[in-house]
């Protein structure tokens, strides 16, 4: 998910109200927010591409399905509705390669409160429906910049609680199945991040190869583990702590006082979050006590750090209502 550019339009937007920005981890920082969408419109941040230029996610108007948006340098593009379904469908997208092709899923009502959802990948303003077997739901969850797609299975009208890994893979082979759990990411190299176990006190994390075939055993994590330019975040807590690791199991890092990691830019800046907040690291040590900011990233939901230091993520107001956001250092 990460970060060989910066947001050169949304500098442009930002240009005649503030100085350039400082370096994130800056002890002085004052953190401004740039809203992503309307104050007054329910919106997440969903995903990100490696060089953090798009960001996908959802707007949502009062009465309607939330609508699958595209932010390139931070301006905002609607993505189609699914023909044929309209209002009884909502397009989610969860994940984006630095080529624009974007995947998710849309979720479609059957009746009777059972609903189907199928895996996409979009690209050039059309869809692509990936492999669904009938009976079955699915979801795409991210994409390398090869193409390949990784994403759960389910069957439709039961929760998916218990869904299957997937792999839909560029060159047009057969969707292949894993194991039960939960996908994580994808690399260029194609390596499958699964987690296993999700809702037992015995969690697992694998790294498949998908070319190979070959499972590495990696540590699980007591909150979501993110995958991260072909490192993998995890939290312990047992130590209080958020740990880099590399795809064959090397730990290379430590982050104290953690519970949650959400990424690392070029720099080397971790940023993540701790019991009070959203902080960051550097070269292993907190910069700061806390991000502090009017609103701050919600913890639980996807966030990303980009070279120039800004902050992607959600927050959540007073009123319980979501708001897509950048953080930047003024």
């Amino acid at each position: 998910m990460k970060h060989r550019r910066v947001f050169v339009a949304l500098i442009c937007l930002l240009s005649s109200a503030v100085a350039a920005p400082r370096a994130a981890a800056a002890d002085d920082c004052l953190w401004k927010i740039f809203e992503l969408a309307w104050p007054d419109k329910r919106s997440e941040v969903r995903g990100s591409s490696p060089d953090n230029r798009l960001i996908v996610g959802t707007v949502t108007f009062p009465e309607s399905n939330g609508h699958g948006v595209i932010w390139t340098d931070g301006i905002l593009s609607w993505m189609r509705s699914i023909p044929g379904e309209g209002a009884t469908s909502t397009v989610t997208p969860h994940g984006v390669n630095n080529s624009g092709v974007v995947v998710g899923d849309h979720r479609h009502y059957l009746g009777d409160e059972v609903y189907q959802s199928r895996a996409f990948r979009y690209q050039n303003g059309a869809y692509e429906n990936l492999y669904t077997a009938p009976g079955e739901s699915s979801t795409a969850i991210g994409i390398n910049e090869a193409g390949d797609i990784i994403g759960e299975v389910w069957k439709t009208g039961y929760p998916s609680i218990h869904p299957w890994i997937a792999l839909w893979p560029r060159d047009n082979h057969p969707r292949r199945l894993y194991l039960n759990g939960k996908a994580v990411g994808i690399t260029d190299d194609r390596k499958l991040v699964v987690e296993q176990d999700v809702w037992s006190s015995n969690r697992k994390v694998w790294s498949i190869d998908g070319n190979t075939g070959t499972w590495t055993a990696l540590p699980g994590s007591n909150g979501r583990p993110v995958l991260d330019d072909n490192r993998l975040f995890t939290a312990s807590s047992a130590n209080n702590s958020i740990h880099e690791w590399t795809l064959d199991g090397r730990q290379v890092g430590t982050y104290e006082k953690g519970w949650a990691g959400h990424g690392r830019n070029s720099s080397g800046t971790v940023y993540g979050w701790t019991n009070n907040g959203a902080s960051l690291w550097q070269g292993g040590a907190r910069t700061r006590t806390e991000v502090v900011a009017d609103q701050v990233h919600y913890g639980t939901m996807y966030g990303d750090i980009t070279d120039d230091g800004r902050l992607i993520g959600t927050y959540r107001d007073a009123q319980q209502v979501n708001h897509a956001a950048i953080w930047f250092c003024s």
